[in-house]
């Protein structure tokens, strides 16, 4: 909503309905309650209108999830899909029945606590431009390196304990269920300190409080505090209710799994091609994502900025006027970077990376001349965004930009 997106939300669960009915939103929505893998319920919601950008299944359920985006893609063949699953099972299900976006928000997570762990300044960066526009900058993480703790050995605990051994760091997991254990941890309550010192809480560096329940949680790092007080404490939140339990653990890192599912959709949904370029960022060094974290500072502003993809359309009357009737001077990525009513004015806006006929360019130079449907990611605002969109629409502005001549537009002017 926050971006300019409408939404149609649907919800079996008629009290869970209430939250919306009362939210204060500025785009166009709707609600239905009902289940959304009927068909039925799908046509309803539009999901064959032209202007559908897509269906994003965040059920609880990894079954009814596969459900929902198997019966959208019978009805719109061309319509992007998104689930949210956790099992190895589901993701292979649906990895095999293909086009569709597949989010593991344990996966995610573990992913970037190995960020974390040996490049904090790519995670940071990830999280900056892929939180929700004007939010808070997010905060740098410096895990300590050493032997960890985690209580909860289900699948989150799995994908952290990865993470860890990828590192080269000792851990030892706590879980109740034996069968969770195998060799790798240790049957027991984690609330005890009789388990927390047999997993080596007084030598540990860190703690991961992650089991199902977010009382347990804050009981386990309670008592991991009484054992060992300097301790790294990273917690998981299970409901989005029990906030006030999660910042009573005074936690060094939380996995909030509402705020990664948002920033992952608008991730993957809104700009596919900002995918493209956290990948190729991930192999960069440390240090280049400090430095990009400090242009963006100084260029876009601290707060989270709003990433958009343009493409360089032959269609657009500027862009055809560019290629097909008046290719010189060549039109820069520095002209789309520029004021189209002062054109010595830099716009605040950050190119992040320029694709071209399957090779992308991170942080292209600004000189660089622009080719028929080069597709570019931006960091900065939506009015930087929608005065890109008038520059490629109007022939006269492009040439200004390129020229610094401006045409008179009126016919006797001419």
């Amino acid at each position: 909503d926050r971006i300019g997106y409408g939404t149609v939300v649907i919800e079996q669960d008629e009290p869970r309905t209430r939250a919306h009915l009362v939210s204060d939103m500025q785009q166009p929505t709707a609600l239905l309650v009902a289940d959304a893998r009927a068909p039925d319920v799908l046509l309803t919601a539009g999901i064959r209108m032209p202007n559908c950008m897509g269906l994003i299944a965040l059920t609880g359920d990894d079954q009814v999830n596969q459900a929902i985006v198997i019966g959208a893609r019978a009805l719109a063949k061309d319509c992007r899909l998104l689930a949210r699953v956790k099992s190895a099972a589901a993701q292979d299900m649906l990895a095999e029945f293909g086009n569709v976006i597949i989010v593991n928000p344990f996966g995610s997570f573990g992913v970037n606590f190995a960020m974390a762990l040996s490049r904090p300044d790519t995670l940071r960066l990830e999280d900056w431009i892929t939180g929700v526009p004007g939010a808070e900058p997010p905060k740098r993480f410096v895990l300590p390196h050493g032997h960890w703790v985690i209580a909860g050995y289900g699948r989150f605990g799995h994908a952290v304990a990865q993470a860890l051994a990828e590192a080269g760091l000792t851990w030892k997991a706590i879980d109740i269920d034996p069968a969770r254990c195998n060799d790798d941890g240790i049957v027991g309550n984690s609330v005890t300190e009789d388990a927390l010192r047999r997993a080596g809480i007084e030598q540990a560096r860190g703690l991961i409080a992650c089991t199902d329940v977010d009382a347990s949680n804050l009981a386990v790092i309670m008592a991991a505090r009484r054992c060992h007080k300097k301790l790294f404490v990273v917690v998981r939140q299970n409901q989005v209710g029990n906030r006030a339990l999660i910042e009573a653990a005074h936690a060094d890192m939380e996995f909030v799994q509402a705020q990664l599912m948002t920033n992952e959709v608008l991730q993957e949904m809104t700009t596919p091609l900002l995918n493209r370029f956290l990948l190729r960022a991930r192999k960069q060094p440390n240090a280049w994502a400090a430095g990009l974290i400090q242009r963006l500072r100084e260029v876009v502003g601290d707060k989270v900025p709003y990433v958009w993809g343009v493409r360089i359309a032959p269609e657009l009357v500027g862009v055809a006027h560019v290629f097909d009737e008046r290719p010189e001077p060549p039109f820069a990525l520095s002209h789309l970077m520029a004021d189209p009513d002062r054109r010595h004015t830099k716009l605040p806006v950050v190119a992040l990376m320029l694709s071209r006929g399957g090779n992308d360019l991170l942080l292209p130079d600004v000189n660089l001349p622009l080719a028929r449907n080069d597709r570019i990611v931006f960091a900065g605002s939506q009015l930087v965004e929608r005065l890109q969109r008038r520059t490629l629409a109007d022939d006269v502005v492009i040439d200004y930009l390129r020229t610094g001549h401006d045409p008179p537009r009126t016919w006797l002017g001419r």
